[in-house]
């Protein structure tokens, strides 16, 4: 069991995402940006690109990067090794400003077939191949926020008045 709460680790002690790549364990923070704990040598690594912060989410984008969120500036790829972050455009301006503007939390998570959800003030499908992010369709006009659990090849997601069931092949939310 490791602390990630020690005095010299995080200056920051809200953890807002944890993902883990086979090697190294990859924490988001709420003001401390990214951290990397290796549990090999029980060591941690601080980012300074991403210092002060606020991640909303992070995950694997492939062997070389995460594809992290950041509160209020957007979607960003970061490369392990070097610790450089470049932003990763999803959506054409108009939508960027829209989603950025309206406060929502833009969180990312990976699909079984190599894709990745988007939640922020609507819910978008990305294909990481064509930057091409599509939206999922509600008759309730609600979308979801978070990714609870996986079950057959639908995603159940929370958010506004309960759970929801995101339909991957049709891209429709059932509520």
């Amino acid at each position: 069991t490791v602390s990630f709460y020690g005095e010299d680790n995080l200056h920051c002690k809200t953890v807002t995402s944890i993902c883990h790549d086979g090697a190294d364990v990859w924490i988001g923070t709420d003001g401390a940006g990214v951290v990397c704990y290796r549990p090999s040598d029980s060591s941690f690594r601080k980012f300074p690109s991403t210092h002060l912060r606020k991640i909303s989410s992070l995950c694997e984008f492939d062997h070389r990067h995460l594809i992290v969120s950041i509160y209020c500036e957007g979607v960003f790829l970061l490369d392990k090794k070097t610790g450089t972050l470049s932003r990763y455009d999803i959506w054409d301006e108009d939508t960027f400003r829209k989603e950025i503007e309206s406060g929502s939390i833009i969180t990312i998570s990976p699909t079984p077939d190599g894709r990745f959800l988007v939640f922020a003030r609507k819910t978008y499908i990305l294909d990481p191949e064509t930057r091409h992010c599509r939206q999922f369709t509600s008759e309730s006009g609600i979308s979801p926020t978070h990714l609870c659990f996986w079950k057959d090849s639908d995603a159940y997601a929370r958010g506004g008045t309960g759970l929801h069931r995101l339909n991957l092949k049709d891209l429709k939310i059932y509520q």
